[in-house]
């Protein structure tokens, strides 16, 4: 299997956005009244022109392996346009900010108009080209549209939607779900005897509460239809249920074909062709007066819930006990369907997880004891790496029970999973299916996760910030909110659909098949490169390097230029480290995340060139031991997130106060505390410890711009705060989303009371404060919660 050719995504996770962005962008540039040059506004025109069809052609790829050669390479430039024309808006606005920081504008004319970025570009001989060679390849790319358009649906309607059929009968074992089966069929056999009261109201239940329904949820490939097979064909349930139908609904919950498979036996009964739907739901509701029946619907993904809603008003006349149960991956679903509270399947335990991928693997066949007992020691190793989820040990079990051979089976272990073309013909239906039903903005944010290695611990913040820092996260609402906000409930939905699994710590992981799909969505854009793998295609835009053994071999390839992120992984020398990195910045100007975190390399200074990346917006060099910044650091204006943690730097640069973009600063008290006028970086989100001076630009009237501020916020030395009026600058009454508040002054027994009393008078806080804490004040500690 050519998985290159498989891999021919274009992208449209990542370039949508991107277009989207630019037909905002350009739309403002030209509705600004301003004396344009001609050639500039008509270049802008036109690719203003251009940008719906180019937009409609990236949706309509979206997400779908493409493997026509050329149509996939002309949607690869297409894709490779919609990121130029970001680099040349994002170069724009960061060459404005500049002239606003370092040129005749001052702090306080931060928010201009953004029209005036076109007037200002158009001043530039760099830029004009620039401009000249976007229309021009925009330009190359449409005259082909037509064709390529046309040739897009037709690929698109030859190819087979991503879907499966089931049945109820029960096609192999199912093991460790004990639990699960007599929690439903205690529901089952004794629905009829419970009080219409003890069933929950819910949003499916509506004023037909006599009508059961329990849905099964869970991620993809975990059991459920298994699990529903095993209730459907128990014989206490074949007794107890006058009549039992399954329907396998999928993505596509046609009121119409599931009422036909309810009512009609197609080995009986001739189904009209010209039956409308009025007549089959009649017949539904005759077909289930008065009986108890036990309707299953496998695989349903309608999340509007109209289309049940038309279904479940004829199942009401069935008799009391009547029961509907529903498999999903979706919680939505669960919710909407669900009158009762729903049954969530989780991955298999160990020991029945193997019990399950040894009977798949070794089936009735005899061995000899020594093979068996090495085979079953790779095949340990092997069920271990599949984290429990019963679909991957049925298919991978199969893969191996058709060769039982050593060396076959050590292979196996060792390559990925989707490298088989069995296994991914088999995993990939029922994982992508969920994948599927995200919306763009979801599928780019969850695509751009492939980045990381395996049984990587994800934290929230930290993600949602990347996903900022690439512009994944857009308010397109009116709605107030912060992109922060907007960005974590992406990743709660992410979440409650079983994209990432929250850990006991607080923080989450994606199960490795979940990721798997991941990397394969974003097979053309994200890498990670191990031992193992050094080749970056020329399509890479998001890599994770691990190993310090591939840096000669990736500087070789000359394919920097277009990363938009770069993670660094595993154990790295030091000093050839730092030559690697600085020649890498020099060539990687797109550069939007850069991660050392990681590294575990010690670097005494960053490499002055990460001064020259005007696109970089999350910068995390926390435990690198780095000491100081470039002079030039401050040049960075669209830098968002700046985390140094555990970096004991000596001094910081002096326009460390012009990174006007930034919203979370991360570092020791220390370090934080030598920014001079940090009351300029008035979208500070966090500022965990403040420290008053009297040296200048360090007061406490610092804090009065920063109405941002958030959580906590510690206020130490107040005792260089000498009257009221100073106290009152901080202006700590606006400061409505601080949580928590730490007032610490030290101890002088010279300070008189009634001026101190003052001072704390001027730090009053908003009302909404929670917890307020004051230390120094008179010798006494006084905390409110």
């Amino acid at each position: 299997m050519d998985l290159r050719m498989i891999g021919m995504m274009v992208g449209g996770w990542f370039a949508s956005y991107v277009v989207n962005k630019l037909a905002d962008k350009v739309s403002l540039h030209l509705d600004g009244r301003y004396d344009l040059l001609t050639g500039a506004k008509a270049m802008a025109e036109d690719v203003k022109a251009r940008l719906p069809r180019i937009r409609a052609v990236i949706q309509a790829a979206e997400g779908r392996p493409i493997r026509d050669p050329a149509l996939a390479t002309w949607l690869r430039q297409l894709k490779d346009a919609a990121y130029e024309a970001d680099d040349v808006l994002d170069e724009l606005e960061f060459k404005e900010l500049h002239d606003m920081m370092y040129g005749k504008s001052k702090v306080s004319d931060f928010v201009t108009p953004t029209v005036k970025l076109l007037k200002h570009f158009i001043t530039s001989d760099d830029d004009l080209k620039n401009l000249k060679n976007l229309a021009g390849n925009l330009e190359k790319i449409f005259f082909d549209i037509n064709c390529m358009e046309e040739q897009l649906k037709d690929y698109n309607s030859q190819q087979r939607s991503v879907t499966r059929e089931t049945s109820s009968i029960i096609q192999d074992i199912v093991v460790g779900r004990d639990r699960e089966r007599d929690m439903i069929l205690d529901v089952l056999l004794h629905l009829a005897d419970e009080p219409e009261s003890s069933i929950k109201c819910g949003a499916g239940s509506s004023s037909y509460p006599s009508l059961g329904v329990l849905p099964i949820v869970g991620i993809g490939g975990v059991g459920k239809t298994a699990l529903a097979q095993l209730i459907y064909n128990d014989e206490r349930v074949a007794r107890h249920f006058e009549l039992r139908k399954w329907v396998y609904v999928s993505d596509n919950f046609d009121v119409k074909r599931i009422s036909k498979e309810l009512t009609y036996d197609s080995a009986h009964d001739r189904i009209p062709d010209d039956i409308s739907l009025d007549g089959i739901l009649g017949k539904v509701g005759d077909a289930t007066r008065n009986k108890r029946f036990l309707f299953v619907l496998d695989d349903v993904w309608d999340e509007t819930g109209s289309k049940w809603r038309e279904l479940r008003g004829v199942l009401t006349s069935g008799a009391k006990g009547s029961m509907v149960l529903v498999t999903t991956q979706s919680p939505v679903v669960a919710e909407i369907m669900g009158t009762m509270d729903p049954i969530e399947l989780k991955s298999l335990q160990k020991d029945d997880y193997w019990i399950l991928f040894e009977h798949c693997a070794f089936g009735e066949k005899i061995l000899e004891e020594e093979r068996r007992e090495k085979l079953q020691t790779i095949g340990r190793k092997i069920s271990e790496k599949l984290h429990g989820l019963p679909l991957a040990g049925k298919v991978l079990g199969s893969l191996l029970n058709s060769k039982l051979d050593e060396d076959y089976w050590k292979m196996i272990l060792e390559s990925e999973w989707w490298e088989h073309e069995y296994v991914l013909d088999n995993i990939l239906p029922s994982l992508a299916l969920s994948y599927e039903h995200l919306n763009a903005n979801l599928k780019q944010c969850f695509a751009y996760c492939s980045i990381f290695p395996r049984s990587y611990i994800f934290e929230k913040d930290r993600l949602v910030q990347m996903w900022m820092a690439q512009g994944f996260i857009q308010n397109k609402s009116q709605v107030r909110m912060r992109m922060e906000d907007i960005g974590g409930q992406i990743f709660d939905e992410l979440t409650s659909r079983y994209f990432f699994l929250p850990t006991l710590t607080g923080k989450y992981v994606m199960h490795d098949l979940i990721r798997e799909l991941a990397a394969f969505v974003s097979l053309d854009e994200c890498l990670v490169i191990s031992d193992e793998k050094g080749e970056i295609p020329e399509t890479i835009r998001h890599l994770t390097l691990r190993t310090d053994k591939k840096m000669d071999a990736i500087m070789d390839t000359c394919r920097l230029q277009n990363l938009r992120s770069i993670l660094f992984f595993g154990d790295y020398d030091s000093e050839r480290f730092y030559s690697f990195l600085d020649g890498m910045l020099k060539q990687s100007k797109s550069l939007r995340v850069l991660d050392l975190s990681y590294s575990q390399v010690k670097l005494k200074k960053l490499p002055d060139a990460i001064s020259g990346l005007s696109h970089l917006r999350y910068l995390d060099v926390s435990c690198t031991k780095i000491k100081q910044l470039p002079k030039s650091f401050g040049r960075l204006c669209h830098l968002q997130v700046l985390r140094m943690r555990s970096c004991h730097l000596i001094r910081l640069p002096e326009d460390m106060n012009k990174l006007i973009n930034l919203r979370h600063l991360y570092g020791e008290a220390n370090t934080i505390s030598l920014i001079t006028g940090i009351g300029d970086l008035i979208d500070l989100q966090e500022l965990e410890e403040f420290r008053v001076t009297k040296k200048r630009r360090h007061e406490i009237g610092e804090l009065k711009g920063l109405r941002n501020l958030r959580r906590r916020l510690v206020i130490k030395n107040l005792e260089n705060v000498n009257s009221k009026e100073e106290a009152m600058e901080a202006m700590l009454k606006d400061k409505e989303h601080l949580t928590a508040l730490n007032l610490i002054k030290k101890l002088d027994a010279r300070s008189l009371p009634d001026a101190e009393k003052e001072i704390f008078e001027g730090l009053q806080p908003h009302p909404s404060l929670k917890e307020l804490s004051i230390r120094g004040y008179e010798g006494w500690r006084v905390c409110r919660h």
